[in-house]
């Protein structure tokens, strides 16, 4: 499908900033054309100026050379990334800065989600809620997605989740964004612009305490 341009929300110390962003209607992105490249140089570009004029202070835990030297290195490296990975970049960015109400959390993009939703237990992911043709899985420990473990994705997503200020919220934004395929694609878990079939491994196991109190 052809680009359209839409437009791409992030928060800055709480105020709402919008990108017009180039994104996909096609499900996952391919490479970047030139008009592509030049449109999102000019997106990351404004993203710079926002966050250095409109934060009181966006450099109290990454250093300014390294914020706008990682910011230079995408841009250089753009002809190589797909949209996706762009995104995870920026939300990567975003949430070095350490504070929950600078974020990146991609509203205004449609995004793909897994037919089912995750809750962190005890630092483990478990399925708690499904569609009623998959309600077997409910109660079940996700082990990988696409044979990359589960706590390596976890992992991954601790430094890009927005609107996280604290353990908890971080567990609550791991388990959001761990079964949204776009952002799964960004972080490499699988392979770009590849259309292969979705490998989940689970295990049932015994519901943890905490899940059946939240059904009781």
């Amino acid at each position: 499908m052809l680009p359209r341009a839409k437009r791409l929300t992030f928060f800055i110390s709480g105020k709402r900033i919008t990108l017009f962003a180039l994104i996909l209607t096609a499900n996952f992105s391919y490479a970047l054309t030139d008009k592509d490249i030049q449109a999102w140089t000019a997106d990351i570009d404004l993203y710079a100026k926002k966050i250095s004029t409109s934060h009181i202070d966006p450099f109290h835990s990454i250093a300014k050379e390294k914020f706008y030297s990682d910011l230079n290195n995408l841009k250089q490296a753009l002809p190589e990334k797909s949209e996706e990975e762009i995104l995870v970049e920026l939300m990567r960015l975003t949430h070095s800065i350490n504070d929950g109400h600078t974020s990146f959390p991609l509203w205004g993009r449609t995004l793909h989600n897994f037919p089912f939703s995750v809750s962190i237990f005890n630092g483990e992911p478990y399925i708690t809620k499904t569609s009623a043709q998959h309600k077997s899985l409910l109660g079940v420990k996700l082990i990988s997605i696409n044979h990359v473990p589960s706590q390596t994705i976890m992992e991954s997503l601790k430094q890009i989740t927005p609107f996280t200020e604290n353990e908890y919220s971080s567990a609550v934004r791991v388990a959001e964004y761990m079964t949204k395929a776009e952002v799964l694609v960004g972080l490499g878990v699988f392979l770009k612009y590849k259309r292969r079939p979705l490998s989940l491994k689970l295990i049932a196991i015994e519901r943890c305490y905490s899940w059946n109190r939240a059904k009781a």
